[in-house]
């Protein structure tokens, strides 16, 4: 699995004020996320531009943010839908047992009497915890990604080994029709 080229933290929702500030979604769980922003990247449509960030905070769970070069209302309202990217490298480590969905997504999943449950395509945030969605031999199925099941997860691309427990798979599987 190749590094990826840039890592989405934010979607721009519209326009605030006159002066070309625009509302941003976060995409992103690292806190704070909003005070380091600097150099991003606007994607649209997959064409990315490099631009600056001359201000950023946090209003209400979401970043109010002003773009060097965008100074009035609707220079912003044409950013709706916007995606803001940074490099793989302005991502901060992460502690121990936790990792960006960019890692995951792409790597084979093994239980741990060898049989391979799939790929991981998708990471599903329920609330009480993550779920992996895996598309294997199988089926697709969404795997409660809890601590007490993920047995390993090497550094790099390796295979994730799982513990399944009696029933899991009856319950989390969904066969694909022929």
């Amino acid at each position: 699995m190749e590094e990826p080229q840039r890592v989405e933290i934010g979607e721009i929702t519209g326009a605030y004020g006159v002066a070309g500030a625009v509302w941003v979604r976060p995409l992103t769980d690292v806190p704070n996320r909003h005070r380091t922003l600097a150099g991003v990247l606007l994607v649209r449509d997959g064409a990315a531009v490099a631009a600056q960030v001359t201000s950023a905070r946090e209003v209400e769970g979401r970043w109010l943010v002003t773009l060097e070069g965008t100074a009035t209302r609707e220079g912003a309202a044409a950013l709706a839908g916007t995606r803001l990217a940074v490099e793989p490298a302005a991502s901060p480590p992460l502690p121990e047992g936790a990792w960006y969905v960019r890692d995951l997504v792409g790597r084979a999943v093994v239980a741990e009497d060898g049989r391979a449950l799939g790929t991981v395509t998708d990471v599903v945030r329920t609330g009480a915890n993550d779920c992996w969605e895996i598309s294997g031999p199988d089926g697709d199925l969404l795997f409660p990604a809890l601590r007490a099941l993920v047995v390993a997860m090497p550094a790099g691309t390796g295979a994730i080994t799982v513990r399944v427990p009696p029933g899991l798979l009856e319950a989390c599987l969904t066969k694909r029709k022929p």
